[in-house]
């Protein structure tokens, strides 16, 4: 078993489960190479690489990854027509025609023994999300003892996202809590930087697919990285505008200035 260190304490198998390549996810800048090495670097036994509707980035990087101590898992996140983004882990199956139906993703999951948790649920710069739903249908879900029907198949929610507030994850892991579903982390880093910074803790390495899809089912596992590039959701609104807005160099400086910002003290 590959272990790493926090704080000095020797941990388990530490999985990042929400990243993406830019082989499979128009969004992201960081090739499969590079994020395995950033993977490798900062102490993961394994990522999740969860394109957009894709999983030809995960397969390229789990044959990359054959000689390399980071073991990659399939995984996939699918724009559904109702609740917005899905991950799905174990399912090999591509989405070109997404936004799809929960039904149709539902017996697909079902079909390939895979299983799935909603993403960012409570991300509020996108109403593309379970929180979105949720308001739509007048769901007021801190008062209802009932999860609706169409969050069933679901095995649990991304309870903290490296892309969230601390406040969107916090509401996050109060839905879970509530209606007893299981809750993941990933960093949903679009490049090396942000790799590892949050990460699921499973008891023992895995070596395929479904070992972690097992490991997911019966609930062995806990989070124990847990960092958020956003401290609210003004900063992250001023973050994406100067993004969207500045060019060249004076971008450039502005983006080392970010990351230098916003990094892990050593």
């Amino acid at each position: 078993m590959r272990e790493t260190r926090e704080g000095g304490k020797a941990v388990a198998f530490l999985v990042d489960m929400h990243v993406h390549t830019r082989e499979a996810s128009s969004c992201a800048s960081q090739s499969v190479e590079e994020l395995l090495a950033r993977a490798e670097q900062v102490g993961l036994g394994g990522v999740a690489i969860t394109d957009h509707n894709q999983i030809s980035g995960a397969q390229k990087a789990q044959r990359v990854a054959r000689r390399r101590p980071v073991k990659v898992f399939l995984g996939i996140e699918v724009q559904t027509e109702e609740i917005g983004d899905v991950l799905v882990y174990g399912l090999r199956h591509e989405f070109p025609d997404a936004p799809v139906s929960m039904r149709r993703l539902s017996r697909l999951v079902e079909k390939e023994k895979a299983i799935m948790f909603a993403a960012h649920p409570f991300r509020r710069y996108s109403r593309g999300a379970l929180w979105g739903y949720l308001e739509e249908e007048g769901i007021s879900w801190k008062h209802s003892l009932r999860l609706p029907e169409i969050l069933w198949p679901l095995a649990g929610v991304e309870v903290f996202n490296g892309g969230c507030t601390p406040q969107e994850n916090e509401e996050a892991q109060a839905f879970a809590t509530r209606f007893r579903l299981l809750g993941i982390a990933g960093s949903d880093a679009h490049s090396p930087w942000r790799v590892g910074w949050t990460a699921t803790e499973f008891p023992h390495a895995m070596k395929s697919d479904e070992q972690l899809v097992e490991a997911l089912r019966e609930g062995k596992f806990k989070i124990t990285r847990g960092q958020t590039e956003f401290e609210s959701d003004k900063e992250r609104k001023q973050h994406l505008k100067a993004m969207a807005e500045l060019q060249g160099q004076e971008l450039m400086t502005y983006v080392e200035d970010w990351i230098r910002r916003k990094s892990p003290k050593p």
